[in-house]
């Protein structure tokens, strides 16, 4: 379960946040000024999403770490079942292109170049915007250092360690709730 859980993580879920930004794009494409709402929206839960997850997650762990990532792999196996076959297509015919291989990766070449562009050429408060929004999404990303780092160095328990992940998901909420204002 150890092995299934950490490959879904690292695998399943960048793809997840690229479907759901592209199902936002495509709901509301003909409404762009609401975008920076349902985003805030989407992230709020998201973040209230992690905080459950995570709480949930230190209950497991203290059966051990096969119990905590079993689960983990069983929800991720759902999940991807019910989008699977539950999720249908959001972009109308019309609007539909191709997929060209020569312009994606173009665009993973000048992706570092955009996110420096968005944190110092955009503006002061987009810069800000999106270095927050960096540091409040590093927990989910740091995975099992963090937890590790808790666990043996600051000598705390699972449920305290889910209790210090889950304020980076309050923070998360906070922010995204302001933002969407």
């Amino acid at each position: 379960p150890v092995c299934i859980a950490r490959y879904l993580c690292y695998v399943a879920l960048p793809q997840f946040f690229v479907a759901s930004q592209a199902v936002a794009g495509d709901v509301l494409a003909s409404t762009p000024d609401k975008m920076g709402s349902l985003l805030g929206i989407q992230s709020a839960l998201i973040s209230g999403g992690f905080i459950g997850g995570v709480k949930i997650a230190a209950l497991l762990g203290e059966r051990g770490p096969k119990v905590a990532y079993g689960a983990s792999s069983l929800l991720a196996v759902v999940s991807g079942m019910i989008l699977a076959f539950g999720q249908r297509e959001t972009l109308d015919e019309t609007h539909k292109v191709s997929f060209d291989v020569k312009e994606t990766k173009r665009k993973v070449i000048q992706a570092p170049i955009a996110a420096g562009h968005l944190l110092v050429g955009r503006g002061r408060k987009i810069g800000l915007l999106a270095l927050l929004f960096s540091l409040q999404s590093m927990p989910a990303f740091i995975g099992d250092v963090f937890q590790v780092f808790c666990r043996d160095v600051w000598r705390l328990g699972q449920s305290a360690v889910g209790d210090v992940i889950a304020v980076f998901g309050l923070s998360g909420i906070i922010a995204s709730v302001v933002g969407s204002i």
